[in-house]
């Protein structure tokens, strides 16, 4: 379990090292206001997608009879948990 958190703490800042190296790029390219506009315009949908990604997580962890029943309570959620289903299989 140790090794799991070392290693997503590794991707993390990869995460962190690029964007910020983009944002910087895009800053001196078109200057910090665009880059300023730009965040305040995705910040909404980067929180919702992270929140859909939590979700997708804990279902995945779920027993086969829970994530069915998730599933039928909340369908909008089918499409995105098939896709990660048939993503982690290949």
């Amino acid at each position: 379990m140790a090794r799991l958190k070392e290693v997503s703490g590794v991707g993390q800042r990869k995460h962190r090292e690029v964007l910020s190296s983009l944002l910087e790029a895009i800053g001196k390219r078109d200057g910090t206001e665009k880059v300023d506009r730009t965040h305040a315009e995705v910040k909404d949908m980067v929180l919702a997608s992270m929140d859909r990604e939590t979700i997708l997580q804990f279902l995945s962890r779920e027993c086969p009879v829970s994530r069915i029943r998730f599933l039928m309570l909340y369908p909008e959620y089918i499409a995105p948990y098939l896709f990660r289903v048939r993503n982690n299989q290949g």
